[in-house]
């Protein structure tokens, strides 16, 4: 794959509303942990968002799985910044995400 930099914003509390800081937006990768106070103890999840932004993305999981696991959670994000002239694609985003 062509080079990439994902610059990484968190961690961030994962409250129950789902706020996410104005300072994060797009889409990209982020990353869940189980943590305490504002540091990451244990990788729970590794999650992509293509043709959304984090916020929506996460929201998808409050229906799934996050709000089951009883522990403090925190999230990461990173957003992926490719060389001039190259397009993202979903292909690109899971090739970074793996």
């Amino acid at each position: 794959m062509e080079w990439c930099q994902i610059e990484w914003k968190g961690y961030y509390p994962i409250s129950t509303n789902l706020t996410i800081p104005s300072s994060v937006n797009g889409s990209g990768i982020y990353a869940i942990y189980e943590g305490s106070g504002r540091t990451p103890q244990k990788l729970l999840y590794i999650g992509e968002t293509y043709q959304q932004t984090f916020s929506q993305r996460l929201k998808q999981h409050q229906r799934q799985w996050l709000y089951k696991i009883d522990t403090k959670l925190l999230v990461a994000f990173g957003q992926v910044n490719l060389p001039k002239g190259t397009r993202i694609s979903i292909e690109r985003i899971l090739d970074i995400e793996s």
